[in-house]
């Protein structure tokens, strides 16, 4: 979020593994938004046995902008 805040522009951000959302921030001048994509790993791969034990899991998905950037949707990969 505060990414957006400090740019006043819209943005995704992508590879954070358990953030997957879409946040909106409006001023007088304008209405902007930042979308988190989530990730695109194998949770079950050797690589990413370090987590095995955090309480929050990756969420794997991916985003799409439509409408000249000015409509953001999140579609999950359900697994």
């Amino acid at each position: 979020m505060q990414a957006i805040l400090n740019s006043r522009t819209n943005l995704v951000m992508g590879h954070y593994h358990t953030k997957f959302e879409i946040v909106y921030s409006a001023s007088k001048k304008d209405l902007i938004w930042g979308m988190f994509v989530g990730c695109g790993i194998d949770p079950n791969k050797y690589a990413f046995g370090y987590a095995k034990n955090h309480v929050k899991r990756p969420i794997l998905g991916c985003g799409v902008v439509l409408d000249d950037g000015r409509l953001p949707i999140l579609e999950p990969m359900l697994m």
